[in-house]
């Protein structure tokens, strides 16, 4: 969805850019690789996962991603849910 067929898509690079939040992607293997806790493990991918105090947690779910249908719409509920 952020990347076309050879690069990222120029919308989602400024998204990522100007963001003041660090963005780290990872592939589902290596994910689980580094991360052994069970409640890690158990999650339904893909997800989106914001860094609290406490640890990861979902802030989109596997069922929202998939419902989306544009990188403009995802960039719209990263925006209201990273406020």
């Amino acid at each position: 969805m952020t990347h076309g067929n050879f690069s990222e898509k120029k919308v989602w690079k400024v998204f990522r850019e100007k963001s003041s939040n660090t963005m780290i992607f990872s592939y589902k293997n290596e994910f689980l690789k580094k991360h052994k806790k069970p409640k890690y493990q158990e999650l339904i991918f893909p997800v989106i996962l914001e860094q609290k105090k406490s640890g990861l947690e979902i802030l989109v779910k596997s069922e929202e991603l998939k419902s989306i249908k544009s990188v403009e719409d995802l960039i719209e509920i990263l925006s209201v849910k990273l406020i």
